[in-house]
């Protein structure tokens, strides 16, 4: 008998570690029928295993094994499990002199920004920050923030959401959305903020204005991005 999981896990601490919300499920065969195969979480008693399951937040153990229409009974299978229920928590990390007005970070065309985001441990588990995304004028991408990713698109564009090193945004308005996931799968909800960036040098940085479009323009990563989720 196997145990199969349903997405991505992670081996850490010599437990297979897996999101809250990933299926796991067992499959016997062997030269004769299965007839059963049973299961234990936890040290719970053996229940016949009826399909796939999940498993809470924490380490957790799972012992199964099944049964042949011979007869036969599986030596018992062990294996240590642990379930991560926490997404990342990503922030906009601005360089000196930028401010927030009118509803907006606002920074010079000078200045770069990056994303810095912590994987918090929760029940004892974290399987750390897998990827940073981010999209600039977000509501003209047609796509998800977590959409498969063209490494050779500029980072925080439509078609390469993944934001790894510095940004360089160009001068005007930007709707722009960020958030990051874990290695095991686990999405951060995306954070949306607008950005204005004042052609202006860095010392003399001014409020954007109160009524203007985002500009459609895309970012240009100092630092290329690489890799799909």
């Amino acid at each position: 008998t196997t145990l199969n999981v349903n997405g991505r896990f992670a081996m850490l601490n010599s437990a297979m570690t897996v999101s809250t919300q990933t299926t796991l499920s067992l499959n016997a065969i062997g030269p004769s029928p299965i007839i059963a195969t049973y299961v234990s979480i936890d040290s719970a008693p053996y229940q016949v295993y009826g399909g796939s399951f999940t498993v809470s937040e924490g380490p957790h153990s799972i012992a199964f094994y099944s049964v042949d229409q011979a007869g036969s009974s599986e030596t018992v299978r062990v294996r240590a499990l642990a379930g991560d229920g926490r997404a990342p928590s990503t922030f906009l990390n601005l360089p000196n002199g930028a401010l927030r007005a009118n509803g907006a970070m606002v920074l010079a065309s000078s200045g770069t920004i990056t994303l810095q985001a912590s994987d918090p441990v929760s029940g004892a588990v974290s399987s750390g920050v897998y990827q940073r995304r981010c999209l600039v004028d977000s509501g003209l991408c047609p796509g998800s923030l977590f959409a498969l990713s063209n490494s050779s698109q500029p980072a925080g564009s439509c078609a390469n959401p993944v934001c790894s090193g510095p940004l360089g945004p160009p001068a005007g308005i930007h709707e722009f959305s960020f958030a990051s996931s874990d290695v095991v799968g686990n999405q951060e909800t995306p954070q949306p903020t607008r950005l204005y960036v004042n052609p202006a040098p860095a010392s003399s940085v001014t409020s954007p204005p109160s009524s203007t479009s985002p500009s459609g323009s895309t970012l240009a990563a100092s630092t290329s991005a690489s890799g799909n989720p």
